[in-house]
C-alpha cells in the first residue's frame, strides 16, 4: 500500500496566506485529491474560489464552519487556481469560466464522520477528509514522529487528511495543512483523534469525499492506476 504522503508530495500543499480562508482550502485540496484518485489529472484547486462563496459578499473575510465547504464542492464545485485569485475572497473576484469550470469538478459522495473508526476505516479505503482541529503555539511543533503538538479545543482551523497508519499502537491521521511547506513536514503532519480531533467534532462537521465527479454527468471514472 504506497502512503498518500508519496502519492501527494509538497506540490500538492497550498498557502491559504493571511487569510481566513482555511475551509475553502482545505476543501479544495481534498476535492482536487479526490478527483486525481477517480482518474483526472493532477489540477491544483481554487481554494479561493471555494471561500469566496463562504465569506458571502462582505469586503473583509469573515470565517465559515466546514459543513459550509461540504456543501460547496457538491453544489457548486472548484475550479482550476489561476494567478488572478490569488488573495481574492468575495464572489465578484471570479469569472463566468471560473463557474463553469467549477461546475465540472464536484464531489459526488460526501460522508459525515462522527468517530475516530469512521474516519480511520474511510482513509483507509481510499476517501480523503476535512477535519477541525484547535490550532495553538503547540500545533506549530512536531514530535519525533511527526505528530503535532496541541490540546483540545473547539476547533479554530481547517485541515485535510488522506490517511492513517499505526504510530505507537495509536491511530494517526495524516493532515495535509494549508500554511505552505514550510509547516511541519513538508505541509504535513500527523493528528490523533483524542489530542486534536475529539473535541473539535463536537462542534463541526467533519466529513469524507467517497466518490468525485469529473463532468457534469454523474458517471465516475475508473480508478487512478499507480505504477
Amino acid at each position: 500500500r504506497i502512503k498518500r504522503r508519496d502519492l501527494f508530495s509538497a506540490s500538492w500543499i497550498r498557502n491559504q496566506e493571511d487569510r481566513g480562508a482555511c475551509n475553502g482550502f482545505a476543501a479544495a485540496q481534498a476535492l482536487q485529491r479526490a478527483l486525481w484518485l477517480a482518474g483526472r489529472d493532477k489540477e491544483i484547486l481554487s481554494g479561493e474560489f471555494l471561500y469566496s462563496h463562504m465569506n458571502g459578499t462582505p469586503s473583509r473575510d469573515v470565517g465559515s464552519m466546514l459543513d459550509d465547504g461540504m456543501e460547496l464542492i457538491k453544489d457548486v464545485g472548484a475550479p482550476p487556481y489561476k494567478d488572478r485569485h490569488r488573495r481574492k475572497f468575495k464572489s465578484s473576484d471570479f469569472t463566468p469560466e471560473d463557474f463553469r469550470d467549477a461546475n465540472e469538478r464536484k464531489a459526488f459522495e460526501v460522508l459525515g464522520v462522527d468517530t475516530e473508526l469512521e474516519l480511520a476505516e474511510g482513509l483507509a479505503k481510499g476517501a480523503v477528509g476535512v477535519v477541525a482541529v484547535h490550532a495553538n503555539n503547540s500545533f506549530m511543533k512536531l514530535d519525533k514522529n511527526g505528530i503535532a503538538g496541541g490540546t483540545n479545543g473547539p476547533g479554530n482551523h481547517a485541515v485535510g487528511v488522506d490517511d492513517v497508519k499505526i504510530i505507537n499502537g495509536e491511530l494517526c491521521f495524516d493532515m495535509f495543512n494549508s500554511w505552505s511547506t514550510n509547516y511541519g513536514d513538508q505541509g504535513r503532519a500527523y493528528l490523533t483523534w483524542d489530542k486534536h480531533l475529539k473535541q473539535p467534532n463536537q462542534y463541526h462537521y467533519f466529513y469524507l469525499i467517497t466518490a468525485s465527479r469529473t463532468t457534469n454527468t454523474d458517471d465516475i471514472p475508473e480508478p487512478q492506476k499507480v505504477n
